[in-house]
């Protein structure tokens, strides 16, 4: 569990350039099948997600944990897909944008679906992340529209933030068969150590989320002088 987790924090980063040569034909042409497969990879993501969300509605007996091992397995493309476009040099504007929007999908499905299973203490923070999401693709869409969309592109606080998103997601998946007697009393609660864990990060990565807004919306403010300019 803790190796996935560091895959997963290691997928956040993975846009981090490499100084590995790209793996090239004899032509300098890459490969057709490691040009598409990166963003194979990142489509096949998206197209998990019903079959990752439909896992939580099977008999208790038949599901156990099927629904941590399917993110977990999410969380390994994610790493790879990104891994292999810069180790191929085969980056593309297609993947750059489906890219981050696959990790939302995912990570906000899964934390709609622990808020009706965990209760409040999900559910709230799960209503900022969704609207700070919401909110900031609003404002790269407006920002594109200006030919300016680089000013609000993802910073180290964003990266840190959908890295600590994906963790506690995980451990959250990992204990939620458990979870329900846990949460009614603290002494209850310490008998579940992953779920703390699970918690807090939650609640921290609810606190960068808000920060990485901020600073985008700063950013954007900066680039256009003021929210009202035109």
């Amino acid at each position: 569990m803790f190796c996935t987790s560091a895959l997963v924090l290691g997928a956040a980063l993975q846009r981090t350039p490499l100084r590995a040569a790209p793996i090239v034909m004899a032509s300098g042409a890459v490969t057709d099948w490691r040009q598409h497969l990166p963003n194979a990879l990142t489509i096949g993501r998206v197209a998990a997600l019903p079959v990752l969300v439909g896992s939580f509605y099977i008999p208790a007996t038949a599901q156990a944990r099927l629904p941590a091992a399917l993110f977990a397995g999410i969380a390994l493309t994610d790493f790879a897909d990104g891994y292999l476009a810069r180790r191929w040099n085969v980056q593309s504007d297609f993947g750059a944008f489906l890219d981050p929007v696959a990790d939302k999908l995912t990570v906000c499905a899964c934390l709609v679906i622990l808020s009706g299973l965990l209760g409040p203490l999900v559910a709230i923070p799960t209503a900022v992340i969704v609207c700070r999401e919401l909110a900031v693709s609003a404002l790269r869409e407006w920002m594109a529209g200006r030919g300016d969309r680089d000013s609000v592109a993802v910073g180290w606080p964003g990266k840190i933030k959908t890295a600590t998103q994906m963790v506690a997601v995980q451990l959250l998946l990992l204990v939620a068969p458990t979870a329900d007697a846990a949460l009614g009393t603290v002494v209850s609660l310490q008998s579940q150590p992953l779920l703390v864990v699970g918690l807090g990060l939650l609640y921290t990565s609810t606190a960068l989320t808000l920060y990485s807004g901020w600073l985008l919306a700063l950013g954007a403010r900066r680039t256009t002088d003021g929210w009202n300019s035109e």
